[in-house]
């Protein structure tokens, strides 16, 4: 639950779940609540960049739900390793709901940068709309086709977070990808439909280098690199289910480059903003690493500040989300008091009321604290209402290996847990567009994570399917 983007994601994008009191059980219907999110929304009307040499001009338009005072507004700019290349925002600004402009131009040296429209307002920091690219260098100016995009009215959910996609509900508000040509202006061209982040914000966020780790921080577990968690990436179409990612982790990626050149054209992290609770720090820098086979989030405090991660596994078709589909993920986690873990599926239209599914979720990576899973009606008014789901009495926190699917078809959402079907929902299921957001961060209740508080969550593989 919670793009970037929260992109909503961002995105986002993002959350605030908490399961509703009651006795666990292996499985059972879990009634689950959210707390207030804010309640101002804004939706992306344009974004473009255009080349001239070195030189790039970032235009967008974002309108607000309502009159909103914005405490800075532009276009938010990641590099390849997800460093910060934002272009000079306005501040203390207001956004309309008819729209507002913004329009910057900045120097820029060789390379490939995603870019999307940023909002901080009310000391959330929103990511709006799907993100693109743009690159230089390597002779002329050329168009990505390959990057990451949404249609050309997003609306964002909320704090990104998930800036690629940001969020609030999911966690990311924002979700997003990218473009450009030969000589003279061009512009960089969105890329394939996807969305975002919500919110995708970027690769990785801020300038600053990679941190030292604490002092005699958690080692990895040892495992073996062909097959660290015993159980093999099932390879192959399925009844009713065509495979279209297969993603086993052998691609060894040191901390501070992914997603790298192996993983850049699979996986958008979220980057530089807050997380759900706003106690965390989204950077993928600082986190994500590949090892001995498995995907790796270092979580740990640094100088005071706790930081997480998330990222969006893209589907190949439209380097975004897709509508129905088959995921499933091979996973385990120390024991983190303060952080927690939100699988979910968030709508690439960053609009929360188009639903929300989230498995697995737990509320906080203790050993008393159990795996979820939770459905966010379809078309509801009531944001904060129409959710259903499933609890069980397994702990993802120093449990070990787990595996869990979520089968998504017209009318009808299966999650299954270890081989074993907790339940099926069959009502208000969300019918458009989502995207995958792999979402850990600090928990949304209770202090921020201890600074002694450091340790891993790993995933052995990945897999998704498209209905066949």
């Amino acid at each position: 639950m919670q793009a970037v983007q929260r992109s909503r994601a961002v995105a986002r994008v993002r959350r605030f779940l908490v399961v509703a009191a009651g006795s666990c059980v292996l499985i059972a219907v879990a009634l689950i609540t959210l707390p207030n999110r804010p309640s101002v929304g804004f939706t992306l009307l344009s974004l473009e960049a255009r080349i001239n040499g070195t030189n790039v001009t970032a235009t967008t338009v974002v309108a607000a739900t309502e009159q909103t005072q914005a405490n800075r507004y532009g276009v938010c700019v990641r590099d390849q390793r997800g460093a910060a290349a934002d272009f000079a925002p306005l501040s203390d600004v207001e956004l309309s709901a008819e729209g507002s402009r913004f329009s910057s131009t900045k120097r820029f040296a060789a390379g490939t940068y995603n870019y999307y429209a940023c909002v901080k307002a009310g000391g959330r920091t929103y990511i709006v709309g799907g993100a693109k690219r743009f690159s230089l260098g390597q002779g002329s100016p050329a168009a990505d086709r390959g990057g990451l995009s949404s249609s050309p009215s997003t609306t964002a959910r909320g704090p990104a977070p998930t800036s690629a996609p940001a969020a609030t509900g999911s966690k990311f508000v924002a979700g997003g990808r990218p473009r450009a040509s030969s000589s003279g202006p061009t512009t960089a061209e969105p890329a394939a439909t996807g969305s975002k982040p919500g919110a995708a914000s970027g690769p990785s966020g801020g300038n600053a280098p990679v941190g030292t780790q604490p002092a005699n921080p958690r080692p990895i577990p040892a495992t073996s690199s062909a097959d660290p968690s015993g159980v093999p990436m099932p390879v192959g179409n399925l009844a009713g289910w065509r495979q279209i990612v297969a993603q086993d982790f052998t691609a060894a990626t040191p901390l501070g480059s992914f997603p790298g050149g192996a993983y850049s054209s699979g996986f958008f992290p979220y980057a530089g903003y807050r997380d759900t609770s706003g106690k965390g720090t989204y950077d993928p820098a600082k986190v994500m690493s590949v090892k001995g086979g498995a995907l790796d989030w270092y979580l740990h405090s640094q100088s005071g500040q706790s930081y997480v991660s998330a990222i969006v596994p893209r589907v190949p078709a439209t380097r975004w989300g897709q509508i129905y589909g088959r995921y499933s993920i091979r996973f385990r986690s120390d024991v983190l008091p303060g952080y927690k873990l939100a699988f979910m599926l968030w709508p690439d239209s960053d609009n929360w009321s188009d639903g929300e599914v989230d498995f697995p979720e737990v509320n906080e990576l203790t050993a008393n604290s159990f795996i979820y899973a939770n459905r966010y009606a379809a078309d509801r008014s009531d944001l904060t209402g129409g959710t259903t789901g499933f609890k069980t009495s397994t702990s993802a926190a120093g449990s070990g290996w787990h595996t869990a699917t979520i089968e998504w078809g017209p009318g009808r959402l299966t999650y299954i847990l270890d081989g074993v079907t907790l339940g099926t929902t069959s009502t208000n299921v969300p019918y458009k567009s989502m995207h995958w957001v792999l979402q850990v961060e600090t928990a949304l209740s209770g202090p921020a994570p201890e600074s002694s508080v450091a340790g891993h969550v790993q995933v052995d593989w990945v897999t998704m399917y498209s209905r066949a």
